[in-house]
């Protein structure tokens, strides 16, 4: 190895590189323990002030929990018009009992809407009405008129055995 410096150049000899090389990994490893020792002491000291501020909250919190007079609930309050759902399939039981009222004439929709309105006081939405109506359709209970978007209740023939009402 050769250092060139100012016109003239040196010789290192193989004692010397060592030297350099054993100074340079001492470098290396002071550096690497410098840095792992401020780490540690910067972990130490932000621990420290995290418990610090964990218990200083902690008394905080027990002071004024005395002096709370009720509990703080999570749960949202229920507004004063609320109104569960009605349970499945009550919709096509209102509908059938409106069909059956008016038996053996024939309503539309909007009748029916009507008719569930003033018996039960429950307001059906149209898509509702005819979904329930597709139902009773279906089970037997009511029949469409042709074409037309009138139904009428079905009264269950007297030969079909365990036919629920």
């Amino acid at each position: 190895m050769t250092i060139s410096g100012g016109g003239r150049r040196i010789a290192l000899n193989h004692h010397f590189r060592c030297h350099v090389i054993n100074f340079k990994q001492q470098l290396q490893e002071q550096l690497e323990r410098a840095t792992k020792k401020a780490r540690d002491d910067g972990y130490q000291a932000g621990y420290a002030a995290a418990i610090r501020d964990l218990q200083e909250l902690s008394t905080r919190a027990v002071a004024s929990e005395s002096t709370i007079a009720e509990p703080i609930s999570k749960r949202r309050s229920v507004p004063v018009d609320y109104k569960p759902s009605p349970p499945r399939g009550n919709n096509a039981k209102l509908i059938s009992d409106a069909l059956r009222s008016i038996a053996p004439r024939s309503a539309g929709p909007t009748e029916i809407i009507s008719l569930v309105k003033r018996e039960s006081g429950d307001e059906l939405p149209y898509s509702s009405t005819r979904h329930a109506l597709d139902q009773l359709v279906s089970r037997g209970e009511a029949e469409q008129e042709g074409e037309q978007k009138l139904w009428r209740f079905r009264s269950p023939s007297p030969n079909i055995v365990g036919l629920k009402r």
